[in-house]
């Protein structure tokens, strides 16, 4: 299967009364890494179940390939989607090997496509295969449930804060393994951790209260002011090689403590 293009068009959505989305409005390109990052309550991952047809706009519209999610059905969004959601749960407690199974039984996915890197050293499962899900750790989970995303066919991969339960290591061989399925899947993962964001993803989307601040590379987003307009801070980048992005910040106007310091 082919990586998907996805987008929201002008989408509007409210959630008890309250506007999660507010026209909001970007796009993925077939095959590129995109990043959503923002504060807590900025619509991230309301922006993903919407792009997966969890969730209908109140105005506007998700699309897949051009073509609305509203008129493909659960079957035919899930053909083309794996959504990984946040924090992620099995109904049974399956061993990790038979988890991946589970998602491979719905077709020839990532794991058999033949891609140039297997999943297993990114993910490090060999000797978690055989372990049931009850047992495992938030990270040891959190790495099965990707492998168990990567099983299903589909041209794009939304994933929740897949690395919010990762240590350093596994979630800078996430975020590798993402990069490896450029061009053969889109890949859309929410992102709390900034570093991460900037140093892998092809494009960063920075969200807050709903509404897109900046689609844009990482440099430009941090030159454009919409780190500091979504999180009231001022990120200090200091590229130290190709793919590290160690980002430094001065506390703004809206965060608690001495202007000057870092944090």
């Amino acid at each position: 299967m082919s990586a998907a293009g996805l987008a929201l068009d002008h989408v509007t959505l409210r959630l008890g009364g309250r506007v999660v989305l507010d026209d909001l409005s970007f796009d993925v390109r077939p095959g590129e890494l995109l990043a959503l990052v923002g504060p807590n309550g900025s619509g991230k991952t309301t922006a993903l179940r919407t792009l997966t047809g969890a969730l209908i706009p109140d105005a506007g519209r998700a699309l897949i390939d051009g073509r609305p999610v509203a008129g493909l059905g659960r079957r035919g969004v899930a053909a083309r989607i794996a959504h990984l959601p946040q924090g992620f749960r099995s109904h049974w407690n399956l061993t990790v090997r038979d988890l991946v199974r589970l998602g491979a039984a719905r077709g020839a996915g990532w794991w058999q496509a033949g891609r140039p890197a297997a999943p297993d050293p990114a993910l490090d499962l060999g000797e978690l295969l055989d372990r049931r899900l009850d047992d495992l750790s938030g990270g040891e989970r959190a790495r099965a449930a990707v492998a168990w995303a990567l099983a299903a066919p589909a041209g794009a991969l939304l994933a929740d804060e897949p690395a919010a339960a990762l240590d350093i290591g596994h979630a800078l061989s996430l975020m590798q393994l993402f990069e490896g399925l450029r061009g053969a899947m889109t890949v859309v993962v929410v992102l709390h951790d900034l570093g991460l964001a900037l140093a892998h993803a092809d494009r960063v989307a920075v969200l807050a209260k709903g509404r897109l601040l900046a689609l844009d590379t990482s440099q430009a987003v941090l030159q454009n002011g919409a780190i500091e307009a979504a999180f009231g801070i001022r990120p200090i980048p200091a590229p130290v090689a190709a793919g590290a992005w160690p980002v430094a910040v001065r506390a703004g106007p809206e965060t608690r403590g001495n202007p000057g310091d870092s944090l």
